[in-house]
């Protein structure tokens, strides 16, 4: 369970267990339009590496990092996220 525009919501947790299962990081990514019409760029905000051990508690704490990070993109960069506006006012 994490904040998700300000709300509370449950995110599943399949990246970071595969990213635990197979020894790969995960790459917190999102896209940004750029001024041209129809350019955007690819931005990582966040790599988080599994550990060798302890797979529940960061399977967890993975899961909300990457819901918070992502959060945090879409109410710094709203315009280009102009689903989340209405969400972003009922949360507030």
């Amino acid at each position: 369970r994490s904040s998700d525009l300000g709300r509370s919501a449950h995110f599943h947790p399949t990246p970071a267990i595969l990213a635990w299962r197979t020894r790969s990081p995960i790459a917190v990514v999102a896209c940004h339009r750029l001024p041209e019409p129809y350019c955007f760029e690819a931005r990582v905000y966040d790599w988080i590496e599994p550990p060798v051990s302890g797979r529940k508690e960061w399977v967890t704490t993975a899961t909300q990092r990457i819901a918070s990070t992502l959060d945090s993109v879409i109410r710094a960069h709203a315009a280009d996220y102009r689903w989340s506006t209405p969400f972003m006012l009922l949360g507030q």
